[in-house]
């Protein structure tokens, strides 16, 4: 059963997006969300927005994983919820997978996934995220205010036989996926000098994220 935080059950993820045509970008090419896991695993991440500075900052911390997640053969894909911000985003070598763009927001709304309003501020108000602002800026991610501010994501593993060990519906109280968990999910031991958050610069040199 879904925890009383979540938007729906994890179970019915693969389900609920398996039809849903998204857009693999720069490209423009559409292709069928069940494709994307069909031969290997993948870790989705689900991304609120491409100028948002915490999501460009947890792209790089992904991103920092993806070798290590490669030795389960997963496979990481990150979605947006449209077109607008998303060179900048690319240019900016935050991301070291395959970016789609969901521009009718169908995959977002299969999942119920949260979306902020004025009632707390666009999700200024409440949790850590303040706190994730400031560490992003530290570490050299700039935000903007571009595009949908309302829309939250969420980080899902899921496997090949629809099975999906992993999964974290983004809310004010929990922002950021638990990517130490991720690699317990799969059994995997993270190397000694594993960093979270790396910086900026950091991602931009990182052979991974070239």
């Amino acid at each position: 059963m879904p925890e009383a935080e979540q938007c729906c059950n994890p179970a019915e993820i693969p389900k609920r997006l398996s039809n849903i045509e998204v857009i693999k970008m720069p490209d423009g090419t559409k292709v069928t969300c069940a494709s994307l896991w069909a031969d290997q695993p993948v870790l989705l991440c689900m991304f609120r927005r491409w100028g948002c500075g915490i999501c460009r900052m947890s792209a790089a911390n992904i991103s920092a994983a993806a070798p290590l997640l490669a030795n389960k053969n997963v496979k990481i894909i990150g979605f947006g919820v449209e077109a607008l911000g998303f060179e900048e985003f690319y240019k900016g070598k935050y991301f070291s997978g395959d970016l789609y763009v969901d521009t009718e927001t169908k995959a977002y709304a299969a999942l119920e996934l949260r979306k902020n309003s004025w009632r707390n501020l666009w999700g200024l108000l409440g949790g850590n995220i303040m706190d994730l602002f400031d560490l992003s800026k530290k570490k050299g991610f700039e935000n903007n205010l571009k595009g949908n501010i309302s829309q939250l994501g969420g980080t899902f593993l899921i496997m090949p036989d629809g099975s999906v060990p992993y999964s974290h519906f983004q809310s004010k109280d929990s922002f950021e996926p638990d990517l130490l968990k991720v690699m317990e999910v799969l059994g995997l031991i993270p190397p000694t000098d594993y960093e979270m958050y790396p910086s900026y610069a950091t991602c931009q040199n990182r052979a991974a994220c070239k």
